[in-house]
């Protein structure tokens, strides 16, 4: 019992250490389980393999098919009603909108919505994160993602959902 206590109290650490590091490359796990505030990490090694009976969003994503993003939680996580400059919470992404995005491995991922800092709707694409790392890019902003189509933030926990 002592022993998996010290070995949960390490990954907490290990975790902390990497999320509060400034690295955000971190990969995210899809565990059933994962209704946490915050995504878990784990080992490539450890990482389950999508299984046929299960709709798999790493599956529907890499191939280019478009699917949309909402971020139907974040407006209880913080207020996000204006532009705050390097101060907003989510950069140009607003809390309780939907965007659209199509990932190609060639350019990257593209995003269209609506833009806090422009205060309109427009599309931009960004290269970095890859889907089969359960991570997406909006606009700059790395995201995680569980099979069951929750979307993590780093600083913030679950921010939303991914929508076919």
């Amino acid at each position: 019992m002592i022993k998996e206590w010290i070995k949960g109290a390490l990954l907490l650490v290990i975790f902390t250490v990497i999320l509060f590091s400034g690295n955000k490359s971190v990969l995210c796990s899809t565990q059933p389980s994962m209704t946490e505030t915050s995504p878990a990490i784990s080992t490539e090694s450890e990482m389950p393999s999508p299984s046929p009976a299960y709709f798999s969003w790493v599956d529907y994503i890499k191939p280019g098919k478009s699917f949309q993003v909402i971020l139907d939680v974040a407006p209880t996580k913080f207020d996000d009603s204006d532009w705050l400059e390097k101060n907003d919470p989510m950069g140009p992404l607003k809390g309780g909108e939907t965007y659209t995005v199509i990932y190609n491995p060639a350019i990257g991922w593209t995003v269209s919505g609506y833009n806090e800092e422009t205060r309109g709707i427009g599309t931009w694409t960004y290269q970095g994160s890859n889907p089969e790392n359960f991570q997406l890019n909006l606009w700059g902003r790395v995201f995680c993602f569980s099979k069951n189509g929750e979307i993590f933030d780093y600083e913030y926990g679950i921010v939303g959902h991914l929508i076919k």
